[in-house]
């Protein structure tokens, strides 16, 4: 048998490998099978692919990042390449990255710029224009952001992708009704849409319709049990309802899940708080922020906790902090001039005007 045909029967052979992977489920099967591929035949762009598309899955945008950027390393003109790498670059909040790689020559910028393709290849086009829409909202471009979007549903009523693409803008400008009608919309364009469920869960959240957010969180999980950000969406609901304890079933899922998700990370300081066990909340509150220092709700967290266990002048640090941070925020504005006042005893801090801690609740996915 010579080397040629010996290559071709093994490589059928782990393609075989990796698609009785898929089918039962096995993705560490199938990422070793694509993996051996890749390194037999370190010139072709299917591995990668394939590999990025199983990190997304495994919600690891570092991983799927990694792949693609090695799938267009191989062939740089692969366009399902760079379709996906603007996508993951989006969901890390890397917008400049993400614009830089849209914009790139013969990539997906002049696919959405070249109109006149539409009627000759309309899914290509409809991607790349769902992929500006997702850039215009992420720089804070809402009303070119809903253009976009709007006039993607309104070619095609039946593509969920853009439905949720318009819903998302609709929540970001404070139409949590209107994000619903179109989330809805598209969970009956694509009932087995985990997505569409976890964002339906956190636009009833908005709108404090605590039990049908987390019959959406519940259905998304059904779809992805590994879906970290459902089992916050869910346990957030269920912390609202008054289920401290179920709440921290699902924030500790997510962290298995995710060990590095801030916002589960403060939600159980939030259910230690809600028992009383400050030291706990504290401990929970510092981790968070320790992986998202910007989060001016974390350090708002963190100062109750510190109020709480009597350490007043960090109390009034992170409370100053949190208005750095987020200028708008009216109840850590309020509890860092009751601190100043607190220490210059003309205050109670059992007091506090602000005292209930902030859940995060995640972000929608467009």
């Amino acid at each position: 048998m010579s080397p040629e045909v010996q290559l071709a029967t093994q490589l059928n052979l782990l393609v075989d490998d990796a698609e009785r992977a898929r089918q039962a489920g096995d993705l560490p099967g199938e990422r070793r099978a694509y993996l051996e591929i890749a390194k037999l035949r370190p010139g072709y762009v299917e591995p990668h692919l394939a590999l990025a598309s199983l990190a997304e899955r495994e919600h690891d945008e570092a991983g799927a990042e990694r792949h693609l950027r090695s799938a267009l390393r191989i062939a740089p003109d692969e366009e399902r390449a760079r379709f996906a790498l603007v996508a993951t670059l989006l969901r890390q909040k890397r917008v400049k990255e993400a614009t830089l790689e849209f914009g790139a020559k013969g990539s997906v910028g002049a696919v959405a710029a070249q109109q006149a393709a539409d009627d000759r290849d309309p899914a290509r086009v409809a991607l790349a224009r769902r992929l500006r829409g997702a850039i215009h909202l992420a720089s804070g471009r809402y009303e070119e952001a809903a253009r976009e979007f709007d006039a993607l549903v309104k070619r095609n009523p039946a593509d969920p992708a853009s439905r949720v693409g318009l819903a998302v803008v609709k929540a970001t400008i404070g139409d949590p009704a209107g994000a619903e009608a179109e989330l809805v919309v598209a969970s009956r364009v694509d009932p087995k849409n985990a997505v569409v469920q976890y964002d339906l869960a956190l636009v009833r959240l908005a709108q404090k319709r605590l039990e049908p957010a987390l019959e959406a969180a519940r259905s998304a999980l059904k779809l992805d049990p590994r879906f970290a950000a459902a089992h916050n969406a869910a346990g957030a609901a269920l912390l609202r309802l008054g289920k401290p304890e179920d709440a921290q079933r699902e924030f500790t899922a997510a962290l298995e899940i995710d060990p590095r998700y801030a916002a589960a990370m403060s939600n159980l300081g939030v259910a230690a708080h809600v028992r009383g066990e400050d030291s706990e909340a504290r401990r929970r509150f510092e981790q968070a922020i320790s992986f998202w220092p910007d989060a001016a709700a974390l350090r708002f967290n963190l100062g109750l906790s510190l109020a709480r266990l009597g350490q007043l002048e960090l109390a009034r640090d992170t409370f100053r902090r949190a208005t750095e941070l987020d200028p708008q925020s009216t109840d850590a504005a309020r509890n860092l001039r009751w601190m100043e006042a607190a220490l210059r005893r003309t205050a109670r801090v059992a007091d506090l005007p602000a005292r209930d801690p902030s859940v995060s609740v995640g972000e929608l996915h467009p």
